[in-house]
């Protein structure tokens, strides 16, 4: 075994349990999406900081699909927050259809490992 396939196995381990942990995040964005929908201060910044960080170790781990939704995700957490308007009911649809997509694509990455 030479030092390339030492690398290329510690990776596909890494990205295993990344993938293995998709729930607990994916419960993470559930959580502060409750609370977005309950108007609690602060909470949109919150989604958008998680979604943001999605994006990014989505990348990190080969998983552009996550990446591509996280930061669509995030990209309308910012427009929100910019807004200062309050939420609208069509505004949380959205982030619940941007937020289901995050982790259909979670399930669908976990499928083909």
């Amino acid at each position: 075994m030479t030092a390339d396939d030492d690398l290329a196995t510690a990776l596909r381990r890494l990205r295993a349990d990344y993938l293995a942990a998709a729930p607990e995040r994916i419960a993470e964005l559930q959580t502060a999406y409750a609370r977005v929908q309950n108007g609690e201060a602060q909470s949109l910044e919150g989604l958008s900081t998680l979604v943001h960080r999605l994006a990014g170790t989505g990348a990190s781990y080969g998983l552009p699909a996550v990446t591509a939704r996280a930061r669509e995700a995030d990209g309308a957490c910012r427009q929100m927050i910019a807004s200062r308007a309050p939420l609208t009911p069509d505004d949380t649809a959205r982030l619940r259809a941007l937020l289901q997509g995050v982790a259909d694509a979670f399930q669908d990455a976990s499928f083909s490992e």
